[in-house]
């Protein structure tokens, strides 16, 4: 990302001139400041599994269990709140929710990681689920297809090009995406770090 690209605010470290370090406290506040007075909306934080273990090894990730989310586990008009497959630990840090994807591919040795708030990423529908079957009656079975076609949308982001089923490099290009919120109104932010794994 060049710094006269549209989203340049919204980098931490390696992208905004500085060296890329192991993902800290500092980069959680410093995210909250480039969102302004939306900073306390981060919500998420999305890394490669690499940095995850990074944070494991410094006892950096708190874990809450669904029933400490919930406060109790007392029936409520006749069915439970109770975790159906037991307890579940969710891994937090800094107050954020942890999602960890190694689909979040590292430069050399430097990760992407993401914050969100709630509501950054919405999804929409590019076609109405089709649904097909088909009887095979001397096998006596069914079969069914069901096609189903949407995406994921960064709210406040503008696609700028006439592209149909644009690849991943076209996605992935700064200059192909537009602005339509205030920067600190789109809920994304994204730091450049290393980890020791």
């Amino acid at each position: 990302t060049s710094s006269s690209a549209a989203f340049f605010p919204l980098t931490i470290d390696g992208e905004s001139g500085d060296t890329p370090t192991a993902l800290s406290p500092r980069h959680v506040a410093e995210a909250r400041s480039l969102l302004g007075d939306q900073g306390d909306k981060l919500t998420a934080v999305a890394m490669h599994s690499a940095i995850y273990y990074d944070l494991v090894e410094r006892k950096a990730i708190d874990y809450v269990s669904t029933n400490d989310a919930r406060g109790t586990t007392t029936t409520q008009s006749g069915g439970s709140i109770a975790a159906a497959f037991g307890e579940v630990s969710v891994p937090t840090y800094m107050g954020l929710r942890v999602i960890v994807s190694d689909d979040l591919a590292p430069t050399s040795t430097n990760y992407p990681v993401y914050f969100f708030t709630a509501g950054a990423i919405a999804s929409g529908e590019q076609m109405a689920m089709q649904t097909e079957t088909d009887r095979d009656i001397l096998a006596k079975s069914d079969a069914m297809s069901i096609d189903l076609h949407y995406c994921y949308h960064p709210v406040g982001a503008k696609w700028t090009v006439g592209t149909v089923n644009p690849t991943q490099a076209q996605l992935a290009t700064i200059g192909n995406w537009t602005k339509v919120y205030e920067t600190k109104n789109i809920g994304i932010v994204r730091a450049t770090c290393t980890s020791n794994y």
